[in-house]
């Protein structure tokens, strides 16, 4: 290797000249930093292993700067064999008695929880599907109530969800009364012109509110997403009905419309039992007049085949009953 060439090399890692990997000038270099990046760069291997002069860099570095990271080397942590008898024998006796604190501190809660069947109760509820054949005492009222008072002591009312709107900008948050709120997270603005946009913004809000049918209005209306409406396929009576607590009246009339719709379908296909079930899903979404006569019919049609296993009249005298009792004027309930 010719003298210009090794000169002008240099280190990929550290970008470092090769001619500065030599005795002479580790001896006259001065600067501490320089000197851990040739280290490293010896350690690495990457130009080769060259014992002594890792070793000069090394001790070079420790008298330039002693407390230097790459001086440190790792020390593997000393096992328990490895101590004193009297000093491993107290480490097991600290452990042994941190055992029986834990242990005790379980048993208390234990015996004194008088809430542990509330948090079952929640705990298996939030896994979506109870154990076969399992059922709980409490319902959602009894529940509520008693999760306001844990341990005797008054808490405040549970904290309600947030639905958002279709322009993902205005809020409507379902209070612990019942009444809607409506807020807007606005970011502190950086400069003028973030100031100029906001004041625009402003100006189309008061524009908004001062007309009849705001966006408030639309606030009330949600468009769930195909991968939503399939995830409410799934669930059963009762999840649902916890589903739909929170949701908007136009979202339930919707989906109560297309639960009814496929209801009709089944019932002329003659797939009865997947039309109550649609029908029985759309009351529970948003309860109407025409879905009550729909189910009814499927079981006055029933009547007629005998031959067909499944029965239930006395579910659609109810419905029919339930119809006349709202509607004095369905003439379809009375002729039925």
């Amino acid at each position: 290797m010719s003298d210009s060439v090794y000169f002008s090399e240099r280190t990929k890692t550290y970008d470092i000249p090769i001619s500065h990997l030599d005795f002479k000038y580790l001896d006259s270099c001065n600067d501490p930093y320089e000197l851990e990046k040739i280290l490293k760069t010896l350690r690495s291997g990457e130009v080769g292993r060259y014992a002594e002069l890792e070793s000069f860099c090394e001790e070079k570095v420790k008298k330039l700067h002693p407390n230097s990271r790459v001086l440190r080397k790792a020390i593997e942590p000393i096992k328990i064999t490895q101590l004193d008898k009297e000093e491993r024998q107290q480490i097991e006796e600290d452990f042994q008695i941190w055992l029986n604190e834990v242990k005790t501190f379980n048993e208390e809660i234990d015996d004194g929880d008088q809430n542990s069947e509330i948090d079952y109760y929640l705990l298996k509820r939030s896994k979506k599907k109870s154990l076969p054949g399992e059922q709980f005492e409490m319902n959602d009222e009894e529940l509520e109530e008693k999760c306001l008072k844990y341990d005797n002591e008054d808490l405040p009312p549970i904290r309600k969800s947030i639905i958002f709107s279709d322009n993902k900008q205005l809020a409507t948050q379902l209070n612990s009364k019942g009444d809607y709120t409506f807020g807007k997270r606005v970011l502190k603005p950086k400069d003028y012109s973030e100031w100029d946009k906001l004041a625009k913004e402003w100006d189309k809000e008061l524009t908004e509110d001062n007309q009849p049918n705001s966006k408030f209005e639309k606030g009330n209306k949600m468009n769930l997403s195909e991968m939503e409406t399939y995830g409410l396929r799934k669930l059963d009576y009762k999840e649902l009905k916890l589903r739909l607590v929170n949701m908007p009246i136009q979202t339930r009339k919707k989906l109560a419309e297309r639960e009814k719709e496929k209801g009709n379908e089944s019932f002329k296909s003659g797939d009865y039992a997947d039309a109550v079930n649609y029908y029985k899903r759309s009351l529970i979404m948003h309860k109407t007049n025409a879905v009550y006569n729909n189910r009814a019919l499927i079981s006055l049609f029933r009547r007629s085949q005998a031959n067909f296993e499944l029965d239930n009249l006395e579910q659609a005298e109810k419905d029919l009953n339930r119809l006349t009792d709202q509607d004095p004027t369905n003439f379809k309930a009375q002729v039925s």
